[in-house]
């Protein structure tokens, strides 16, 4: 018990750091309801049963192994790793894929299988990872994976 000051300090002052939103110029589209959020390290929204996070690491990061590290396990022959460019010639990775998801916005600690698309790239000395997850059979949410690609460095 006599470390709960030092706990609520530490949560006070990780609270003051901001959000993950801070250095880029992702924002949720319309109809998606903020769900959670880490400090300035994690958002999580979600929307019926899609879900969009963003992550951001506050280093510089390998993208691949970021992409490794998102918890997502992919299990297709569909599954597609690829680089890209975004917010004006920004160099970025795009990965694609059906696969085992734990959903960080879900009371669940299950893994649900579900379609996902990421998108990491690097902005302000940060690594920034954009998720959009939805369930198999749902429809594509086309805001959903535009905001995924608005990783841009905010002037």
């Amino acid at each position: 018990m006599k470390y709960r000051p030092f706990l609520m300090v530490g949560l006070l002052v990780l609270a003051a750091c901001g959000s993950a939103t801070d250095s880029v110029t992702f924002q949720a589209p319309p109809g998606y309801v903020q769900r959670a959020s880490v400090g300035p390290f994690i958002q999580i929204w979600g929307k019926d049963k899609s879900v969009l996070t963003l992550i951001a690491l506050p280093v510089k990061s390998d993208l691949h192994k970021s992409i490794q590290n998102s918890g997502f396990t992919g299990e297709s022959k569909d599954d597609k790793e690829e680089s890209i460019t975004i917010c004006d010639n920004q160099p970025a990775i795009l990965v694609e894929g059906t696969g085992q998801v734990h959903n960080a916005g879900s009371n669940s600690q299950v893994p649900q299988r579900g379609h996902v698309e990421i998108v990491a790239t690097e902005a302000a000395g940060k690594t920034f990872m954009a998720l959009y997850v939805r369930p198999i059979d749902a429809a594509v949410d086309t805001s959903a994976e535009k905001a995924i690609h608005n990783l841009c460095p905010k002037p």
